[in-house]
């Protein structure tokens, strides 16, 4: 049997709180082309357990992660390999929806031609190229989302990381965002993982739903294989 793309195994992540003690545990794998929904209600620790994959997650937390058979909990986020768009995109405002997708690639050192280039196909492709120089301050939030997706994709991610991400749009504006967000996913492989907790966005998006389970005194809560 093949390494899955991206596995986490022995996941557990426990906070003290005032109402007692509140424990994450996640053991699951997600394969090449599957888009695999986290979904669960508000405050079960989806969001923990994402930014930990990512490498951004403050708290202490222990487990394996790996990526194509490689041990990748120890590096630093800029070299996990994993592209993330988070729920409020995290653009910057003040630069351009181009300048903005590019940044990945400038982070990886290619050239300012070959970043310009592959920006503006990538805008062209979701439909934005006309808004290329506008700042990303500017975008509405359907644009914002599309400009976050094309700058997590373009350096071509062994995974993706979605964090709630129609949360932000209303909704006349998710349905749309949805077959976009789908559309471009079902041309690539990239092993895919998202957080919602809307049934909506799993029925239009998921492949595989993970299974999800609270203990009775709701402090314990477990991500797994369905």
């Amino acid at each position: 049997m093949s390494e899955a793309a991206l596995s986490i195994s022995g996941f557990e992540s426990v906070f003290e709180l005032s109402s007692g003690r509140f424990v994450v545990r996640a053991d699951f794998a997600v394969d090449a082309g599957e888009r695999v929904a986290l979904h669960s209600p508000s405050g079960s620790g989806k969001s923990t357990l994402l930014r930990w994959i990512a490498g951004v997650e403050d708290a202490p937390a222990a487990g394996t992660l790996r990526l194509g058979g490689r041990e990748i909990g120890n590096l630093p986020p800029e070299r996990r390999e994993i592209g993330v768009v988070f729920q409020d995109y995290a653009l910057f405002p003040q630069l351009s929806a181009l300048e903005n997708v590019a940044f990945g690639l400038e982070m990886r050192g290619a050239s300012s031609a070959d970043r310009k280039a592959r920006a503006l196909e990538w805008l062209d492709r979701l439909g934005l190229k006309a808004r290329a120089e506008l700042p990303a301050g500017l975008l509405s939030g359907g644009e914002k989302q599309r400009v976050a997706l094309a700058r997590a994709l373009i350096w071509e991610p062994k995974a993706l990381l979605l964090d709630e991400p129609f949360a932000a749009l209303d909704l006349a504006h998710r349905k749309n965002a949805r077959e976009v967000v789908k559309t471009l996913l079902e041309k690539s492989p990239v092993p895919t993982l998202f957080v919602t907790h809307d049934p909506e966005d799993v029925a239009a998006l998921a492949t595989r739903t993970l299974a999800y389970s609270s203990r009775d005194d709701g402090m314990t809560h477990f991500f797994g294989q369905l």
